[in-house]
């Protein structure tokens, strides 16, 4: 599941209000708070770390530029495929994998 910076904002302050609400509960009955903790693995952050990266890399304005000529190309009748290079690089996959 992807959370968004909006998505945790309004975690964030539902996590607070209910921390809040059983602090006062805990110090109400006499209980010893504890405390919640998260770790990431390494593992995770890597993941993170690619994604954004992904993320920047789709949007660079170079992609959108090669995008908009395409579609312009497209529009225009003369965008031409190549279709040995497309099956020279879809048997590159395959003999790579």
């Amino acid at each position: 599941m992807k959370i968004d910076q909006n998505q945790q904002a309004k975690l964030a302050r539902v996590f607070n209000k209910y921390n809040k609400q059983q602090d006062k509960r805990d110090k109400d009955a006499g209980v010893k708070q504890k405390k919640d903790r998260v770790s990431l693995s390494k593992e995770a952050l890597q993941l993170q770390k690619v994604e954004q990266e992904l993320t920047e890399e789709v949007d660079s304005p170079e992609r959108q530029e090669k995008i908009d000529r395409i579609k312009a190309e497209v529009q225009a009748g003369t965008y031409n495929v190549d279709g040995e290079a497309i099956a020279e690089k879809m048997l590159d996959g395959i003999m790579n994998n």
